[in-house]
């Protein structure tokens, strides 16, 4: 029995299997960094797409109060529709240096008169550019 065993003597013993490396969604630090550029590119798209809509949905608005004001001008609470005005007016892009002048001139004839009306707003409105 032990030359059985001393026959076996000259076997080597195959070496421990190694396992695999893990497996990951980001198998380098190149592609971390890669994902963390997209994600950053995402988050700008995003913000600029979110404030062209915001923009847009304020020149909406202004359009729609212009048709409003040509269609029934009495049917408008000028007092409670002036601070929304001036505020999409911002939203808009539409800053009183940006204006083209006949717009500058009907803003400044609307902020600074003593009793701003309904006529001078709608004036501004169709002054805007589209």
């Amino acid at each position: 029995m032990i030359d059985r065993v001393a026959a076996l003597a000259d076997i080597v013993a195959p070496r421990a299997v190694a396992r695999p490396a893990g497996l990951t969604a980001w198998p380098t630090p190149a592609a971390g960094w890669l994902g963390a550029a997209l994600l950053l590119l995402a988050g700008i798209v995003l913000l600029l797409w979110a404030r062209r809509l915001r923009r847009t949905l304020a020149r909406r608005r202004l359009r729609r109060l212009a048709a409003r004001l040509r269609r029934d001008a009495g049917s408008v609470e000028f007092q409670r529709v002036l601070p929304g005005v001036w505020a999409d007016l911002r939203r808009a892009g539409f800053e009183g240096h940006a204006l083209p002048q006949a717009a500058r001139a009907q803003r400044e004839r609307l902020l600074y008169a003593r009793r701003p009306s309904l006529d001078a707003l709608l004036a501004l409105l169709e002054a805007l550019p589209s």
